[in-house]
């Protein structure tokens, strides 16, 4: 069995309580750069982090099971069964994303692993890179679900916690122990493509230079019109479909991080191949609280539980701006399936990480309400 208690930010702070479970407590905590950065905000986490893990991500948008908030929400687990390890790596630069990864995996590679959940820097960690470097040093048998951080649409910095740390440029993971530990995980969008397929003709990893042989911010802000002035915070209203060889989707879209002018590229927060091809996409507010809603139902069929299970919600950035204060709609969706016995946390993130079934290995996505489900047997 899971224990939950959730606190918000402006009551009463979470006090570290004595009798801590050695390896078997989770302080997950979520919000603002400006709050998390607060001096009492670190005293709570100092506090928790003596004999608890503690690990959590910047985002302008948090989620509890109240709905959408502006502010800090810690939510504290304890588990019966379940024992948890966290570890923490810096990563100086997308080309190094690969390798974090890795060293994570490394780190908390065991037989006894069941799950990892996965927090990285909103603006300088390839999400792709990382999840491909984490999945092939657990196995592949191993989930992987998270989130990359976020500062609205600001793209200026985005905080990781780590313990009573904030760091800037790292990931941070925890390790899930125990055969008794079970998650269901569901990953939808809900957006459309418009326009004309283009070539990604030249990338490297999540920098694409040339569509169509023609540069390829030029091209973005030609479809983009009034919208390109802006770059980079309109990109999350127009993402990228990626389409295989055939010209098929293959699923993933990826969600534009930043704006090169120098070299007239756009930097996204995911692999894009060179090769492959690439569609615009829009939205509909209704097609994306549908998208959370499928979410959710994928989540429940593949768990099982006979109790009610924790929930960890992560939706995009770009979500929040289409669809504006009307937001609450989709978490309140997801509540009215997932049923109010759930307790709900998360964030809305520059990139949501996720298997796309339950023998699939994880992906980076973007544009999607990502929705994991914890639960002890």
């Amino acid at each position: 069995m899971i224990t939950v208690r959730q606190y918000r930010w402006g009551e009463a702070l979470p006090v570290s309580e004595s009798g801590a479970a050695e390896g078997r407590e989770l302080l997950l905590v979520f919000g603002p750069t400006e709050q998390l950065s607060q001096p009492e905000v670190h005293q709570v986490l100092k506090a928790w982090a003596q004999a608890r893990l503690v690990v959590g991500a910047s985002s302008d948008v948090t989620i509890t099971s109240e709905g959408v908030d502006d502010r800090l929400v810690f939510t504290h687990l304890r588990f019966e069964h379940t024992t948890v390890r966290m570890v923490s790596v810096p990563v100086s630069t997308l080309e190094a994303s690969y390798e974090a990864g890795v060293a994570l995996g490394r780190a908390l590679a065991n037989p006894e692993l069941t799950y990892v959940l996965l927090l990285a820097d909103g603006l300088c960690v390839n999400g792709s890179a990382l999840v491909r470097g984490v999945q092939n040093t657990v196995g592949a048998g191993v989930p992987i679900t998270g989130g990359l951080a976020n500062d609205g649409a600001r793209f200026q910095q985005t905080l990781i916690v780590a313990g009573d740390q904030l760091l800037s440029g790292a990931v941070v993971a925890v390790g899930f122990y125990g055969p008794r530990f079970r998650i269901g995980h569901g990953a939808v969008g809900g957006w459309k493509p418009f326009g004309p397929l283009m070539r990604i003709t030249r990338s490297q990893g999540s920098i694409v230079y040339e569509f169509d042989g023609q540069p390829a911010l030029a091209l973005y802000e030609r479809y983009l019109g009034k919208d390109a002035e802006r770059l980079p915070a309109s990109g999350l209203l127009f993402p990228l479909a990626l389409y295989n060889d055939h010209q098929q989707p293959v699923g993933l879209i990826r969600t534009l991080l930043n704006v090169d002018r120098a070299q007239n590229a756009l930097i996204f927060a995911g692999d894009v191949p060179e090769g492959s091809w690439g569609r615009l996409m829009h939205a509909r507010f209704d097609d994306l609280v549908d998208g959370a809603e499928h979410s959710a139902h994928y989540a429940l069929q593949g768990l099982h539980a006979e109790q009610p299970p924790f929930a960890l919600l992560i939706s995009c950035i770009g979500r929040k701006f289409v669809m504006g204060d009307f937001v609450a709609e989709e978490v309140e969706g997801v509540r009215r399936l997932l049923g109010e016995s759930t307790v709900l946390t998360g964030f809305y993130s520059n990139g949501e990480i996720s298997p796309f079934s339950p023998t699939a290995r994880c992906e980076l996505h973007n544009q999607t309400m990502t929705i994991t489900l914890w639960v002890e047997q």
